[in-house]
Order: structure tokens, then sequence, then C-alpha cells
């Protein structure tokens, strides 16, 4: 992100280029920096060019492309030694460094920010199957976005593969990478400045709606009787983006005054409440169960909180909070290049909210395995004897399978429809085995655990005990 973004500097205000000799601090040779920097300079001089040819319109992409498709492919590695290359070039020669700055300058004033900064990398309000099937219509289908689009660009410019190895790079190397190419132009710092600030308002927007959701107060009711956070961090965190266009002089003239720092602490409360709130329901849903749509839905919802957060740190007053934003907000957007097409990451993340779902239906349907009172001991028996008689047919059934001599895929075909069968009417007849028991009790174990209160386990210390006799009488 440029340097424009932060609010604590003037908008005419040039990063600092004093040479920063870092490279035996990286673990890097100098003469293998020199050696880069010689085979870097080629693609580095025609960014500076392809700025000036650039008449109308954003410039080139393939010149930014060719240099980041140098660093990816430097030899020897590490690929640190790229990147301190590439810093050290840009602090030691003004003329090439003007020259990037021009390119990023003519880049940001042509490209639209906003909706890579709102979508990118969260996941849509159209729910888990619409994405899914928008991901493998992109495969197929050519893109409908603009190629001003900054969604585009990353795509046009970095692979998959970038994320990886820009996730080895220190924080303050690519810190210093992107100080190096911020633009200097008051023009361009004010494009990526009104982009960022329209992102946190359509992410406050988005977030206030998806609180309010009436799903979240089917499972937190008391919610209701109080002021709600999220509508509350919107109309704070809408004040606090004005507040910022007027000090940066994007809506009429700025002003030197005082800046509202208690409006972003009061917007960052705000959102950390949002998150508590969330979390509450978490917590509840071992008691309510969860659906899917739920899942999904807090999901979303923090990855808002966590865009929102993001964004407004890197307006903070705080020198060392806006350039770390800066850069852990670069590092999302490369990585959720990767993944805008990609079906797996999708596919692993939809994975990881069913089985959100099933461990909390578990917790609820273990409760039914742990017998704490005679009846319910004497039925843990009866359960259990009646699933022996079941297993006991299986197992007589597969002998007479066996028995066919059929050829060895049919075979294993009949093996696993019997067992199926089996298990499925132990299932529907209400009866338990004891090796299938544990996976059903240990949700219901551990949720025990977590409300267990450190001066008082002895409801921890019976759930135990009830939990050994039922898994004893099972077996």
């Amino acid at each position: 992100m440029a340097r424009g973004l932060h609010c604590s500097d003037a908008m005419s205000t040039r990063p600092s280029t004093r040479p920063v000799s870092s490279a035996t601090s990286s673990g890097v040779s100098h003469g293998l920096v020199a050696e880069i920097r010689r085979r870097l300079a080629p693609e580095v001089s025609e960014l500076g060019q392809a700025a000036k040819n650039a008449v109308d319109g954003i410039p080139s992409i393939d010149p930014l492309r060719r240099l980041v498709r140098r660093m990816r492919t430097a030899r020897p590695k590490p690929r640190a030694a790229a990147i301190e290359a590439l810093c050290t070039l840009l602090e030691q020669d003004t003329l090439l460094r003007e020259g990037v700055r021009a390119y990023s300058a003519r880049l940001a004033i042509g490209t639209r920010t906003s909706s890579a900064l709102a979508d990118l990398g969260l996941l849509p309000a159209h729910g888990f199957f619409a994405e899914l099937r928008q991901r493998v219509a992109a495969r197929l289908l050519p893109s409908h976005r603009p190629p001003h689009e900054l969604t585009e660009i990353l795509q046009s410019v970095f692979e998959p593969i970038d994320a990886v190895w820009l996730a080895t790079i220190e924080d303050a190397q690519l810190t210093r990478l992107l100080d190096l190419f911020a633009p200097d132009d008051e023009r361009a710092a004010s494009t990526i400045a009104q982009g960022a600030l329209r992102a946190i308002d359509l992410l406050a927007h988005r977030l206030a709606a998806a609180g309010e959701d009436p799903v979240l107060f089917d499972f937190d009711p008391a919610a209701l009787d109080f002021e709600s956070p999220f509508l509350a961090q919107a109309e704070q965190v809408l004040r606090v983006a004005a507040g910022l266009r007027t000090h940066l002089g994007l809506e009429g003239r700025g002003h030197d005054g005082p800046r509202e720092e208690d409006g972003h602490r009061h917007a960052r409360v705000l959102l950390k409440q949002c998150h508590e709130s969330v979390a509450r329901i978490r917590r509840r849903t071992p008691k309510t169960g969860a659906t899917l749509r739920l899942t999904y839905e807090l999901e979303r919802i923090e990855d808002l909180i966590e865009r929102l957060t993001l964004l407004l740190d890197v307006f903070s007053f705080e020198r060392e909070v806006a350039s770390a934003a800066r850069t852990k907000l670069f590092r999302r957007l490369v990585t959720a290049r990767g993944e805008i097409e990609q079906i797996l990451p999708l596919l692993r993340r939809g994975s990881t909210l069913v089985a959100s779902e099933i461990v909390s239906h578990a917790g609820r349907t273990g409760e039914h395995y742990i017998a704490r009172t005679v009846s319910e001991y004497g039925g843990m028996w009866l359960a259990a004897g009646g699933a022996g008689l079941v297993i006991a047919c299986l197992a007589g059934i597969k002998v007479g399978l066996a028995g066919l001599q059929a050829p060895p895929l049919v075979e294993a075909a009949y093996f696993s429809a019997n067992y199926a069968f089996g298990f499925v009417l132990v299932q529907v007849l209400g009866m338990t085995i004891a090796t299938k028991q544990p996976a059903m009790t240990a949700a219901a174990l551990a949720g025990s655990i977590d409300a267990t209160r450190p001066k008082d386990t002895r409801p921890l210390v019976e759930t135990i005990q009830c939990l050994v006799r039922s898994q004893l009488a099972a077996i």
C-alpha cells in the first residue's frame, strides 16, 4: 500500500531514501546482492520507461510482471537476496527510484482498489456454494472484471507460488521495499487513500448487516436487550472515515488541526465488542447446536472484523503500526490472489465449516451415550447387547458371503454393503457399539471441561465417572 495511506505523514513527504546496509543482518552476502542487483537493473529501468510511455490510463503491466518473475526465479537462492538487492538498487540510484515511483503513481491513479480491499480474501455474502460455482465458472470463462481493477492487476503480476516465498521474507525487509515503491505524487496518494476509505465504508456497512442477521439472534436472544455493537461500529467507523477524508484534503480543503485519535480508539473498542459477541455465540453452540449457515456467518463476520481493523491500522497515527499494517495487507492480498480462482482452498475452508458443525452435533448427541442414572445405565446394557447381536449377525453374513467365492472387487463390495447396512441399523435403533462410543462422547467431555471452573471440578469428575461406567457397560 502506498505511503499516502499513512495519515501521520504529510501528503507530499517522501519516504526515507537513506541507504540501509542490511545485507549482513539478513544473512545475505554483499557479493550475492551485487550480482542479483546487476540482473535486476534492466527490469527496474523498464518501469520508469513504461511510466513515460503511459500517456493515457495505466501503464503496461508487463514490466512489473517481468520484475516479479525475475525475483521469483532469482538464482541462487534465498529470494531474500533479491529483495535486498532491489532495495539497495533503488536506494543508491536516484533515477531508477524516481522512475519506479513515477510508475507506481501512474498505476495507482488508474487503478480501482476499493473492491479488492473490501472483497479479496473474504468469505462472500452470497454463501459457500454460490462462491464455489463462481470459482468453477472462473476456471472456464474469461474474467468479467475490467483490467484496471486491483484484483486483475494482482492476478496478472503474481502467481500462487509468490505468496509462499513472500511469507519467508521478513516484515522489515518487505516494508522497506514497499516504502521505496510508494508514489510521491499527491494525486496518486489521494487516489489510494480514497479507495481504502471507500473500502472501510463498505466493510462497516457489511459488518453491521451481518451482525444484525436474524439467525444470530436465534442463538443469542439476550443480544436484543442491549445496544448492538455492530450498528454502533458502523456509525463510529463512518465518522472516522469522514474525519480522515477531511484531514487528508480528500473532501474540500484539508486542515492541520487536531485529529480525532480518540475516534480511532473508540472504533477499535466497538470492533472488539463485535468479536466478543461472535465468541459468545460460539461458546453457546455446544449447547444450542450449530447450523452450517451459522458457522459460515460467524466465519464471515470475523473476516470482516479482521479486514476492517487492518485497514484502520493502515491509517494509524503511529508510524510503526501503519507500516506493519500495510505490509500485512500486502501479504494478504497476494495470498488471496493465489486463491481467487482456486477451488481446493475454498473446499478446505468449507470442510472446516462442516467439521465445526459435526463437532457441535456430536457434543449434543454425545450426552445420550453417557449414562447418569440407574435406568440409563440399564438402557446402556440393553443398547450395547442389541448392537452385539447385530454385529454377530453381520459376522455370520460375512462368512456366508465369503463362501460365494465371488471376484475380489465384488466380494469387497458385498462386505462393505453388509457392514454399512449393519451400522446404519444400529444407529437407527438407538443402539451403541463400544468402539464407536468414544467418538461420540469426546465432544461432550470437551464441552464439560470448557464449562468447568478452577475451584469447582466436581461436575467434571462426575461426568468422567459416568462416562467410564457407560463405556464399561458397552464393552
